[in-house]
């Protein structure tokens, strides 16, 4: 049997700033720390753990080690929330296939879908699949025009449009966005992707004609035993049951 290795004070550093990172971004979506205080924080810790390497003489190559020794510890923890940093699409088509139940669309930029390929990836598999029971949109009234021209009819040409209920257009405070499934037929179980709609969580660009077209950046997977995901299920209530 391998012995475990003590972590070393410079992945500690690391492991540090991974962790109050996680901790500051989850505080804000809880409303408990204003969002400019995110970026500051985490370039604060970054800068205290380059002052501690510099004085430490820590060469590139055992940094950039350090990093990926501690990547795999993370990764062999199977962490309740996992960053999502590319391949947007595979992943939220994996998400869709995943659903059991209910898939939810919660202040989700759709500019995206005005793309037959997005669509095609992130919500068609969801309505087509026999273990979706139902999709729902809780949308902010100003997405109500590109909805109605771009995305209801691409719905409506799916197979198993009917289980699709037409978007509640209503006023939302928050600054985040997310899609949610039921994980599992059996138990209560919400999994989600979760982003910021500011930078640097999310990019924007031009599209076709001038338009606007919105992608997300940097996504969190919260996994249905996370505290975070029971805190964004009470978001979603309240505005479901507020329609």
């Amino acid at each position: 049997m391998s012995r475990l290795r003590i972590l070393s004070s410079g992945e500690w550093d690391l492991l540090a700033v991974v962790a109050a990172s996680l901790i500051g971004i989850v505080a804000h979506v809880l409303n408990l720390i204003p969002e400019g205080y995110i970026i500051s924080l985490i370039l604060l810790l970054l800068a205290l753990h380059a002052l501690h390497e510099i004085g430490h003489d820590m060469k590139f190559d055992e940094a950039n080690a350090a990093i990926l020794s501690i990547e795999r510890r993370l990764t062999g923890l199977e962490p309740e929330v996992k960053v999502i940093t590319r391949d947007h699409f595979k992943h939220g088509e994996a998400l869709a296939r995943r659903n059991r139940g209910t898939f939810v669309w919660f202040n989700t930029p759709m500019t995206v879908m005005r793309s037959q390929e997005a669509f095609d990836l992130m919500l068609k598999p969801a309505i087509e699949s026999r273990a979706t029971k139902r999709v729902e949109f809780i949308l902010n009234p100003e997405q109500k025009d590109f909805f109605d021209r771009e995305v209801w009819p691409k719905i409506q040409a799916c197979r198993g449009r009917e289980k699709v209920s037409y978007p509640a257009f209503v006023p939302i405070k928050e600054n985040f966005a997310f899609k949610m499934i039921d994980a599992s037929e059996t138990e209560e179980a919400k999994e989600f992707h979760l982003t910021f709609l500011d930078s640097p969580f999310t990019i924007t660009r031009e599209g076709e004609n001038g338009s606007t077209v919105v992608h997300p950046k940097i996504i969190f997977h919260v996994l249905p035993k996370s505290e975070l995901s029971k805190e964004l299920k009470e978001v979603y209530l309240h505005y479901s049951t507020a329609v």
